[in-house]
C-alpha cells in the first residue's frame, strides 16, 4: 500500500472527515476511523454519490468484503464469511494453516 501511496495509485487521508474530502470522482472509500457514526456518515456520502464503500464499522453498509488468504507455496485460498463473524473466519484460515503445515487440528 505504501508504494501505491507513493506513486500516487490511491490517496491516503490522515486527517479529521469533512463531506468535502469526498469529491464523487473515487472508485471505492475505506470508512475506517474509530468513530463508527463518522463511519457511517461516510458510507452514506459514498453510496448516494454511486462510491462503492467499505466500512469497517458495519457490515450492512459494504459494498464489498476482504477474504481471509492463506498464501502456501503454489497455492492462495481465500476464506470469506456473511461478515456476521470476523473472529470464526479468522480461527477457520488459522485451522486450515496448521493443516497445510502437517500440524493435527486440536481435539
Amino acid at each position: 500500500m505504501r508504494r501505491w501511496i507513493l506513486e500516487r495509485q490511491i490517496r491516503y487521508e490522515s486527517r479529521r472527515f469533512s463531506q468535502e474530502l469526498i469529491s464523487g470522482k473515487e472508485f471505492l472509500v475505506f470508512a475506517a476511523t474509530n468513530d463508527p457514526e463518522v463511519n457511517g456518515e461516510i458510507a452514506r456520502i459514498c453510496q448516494r454519490k454511486g462510491i462503492l464503500v467499505n466500512n469497517a464499522s458495519d457490515a450492512a453498509q459494504c459494498d464489498f468484503f476482504f477474504p481471509s488468504i492463506i498464501c502456501e507455496e503454489e497455492m492462495v485460498i481465500g476464506i470469506a464469511g456473511d461478515a456476521s463473524n470476523h473472529k470464526k473466519v479468522k480461527e477457520l484460515r488459522k485451522r486450515i494453516q496448521n493443516l497445510l503445515k502437517g500440524e493435527r487440528r486440536p481435539k
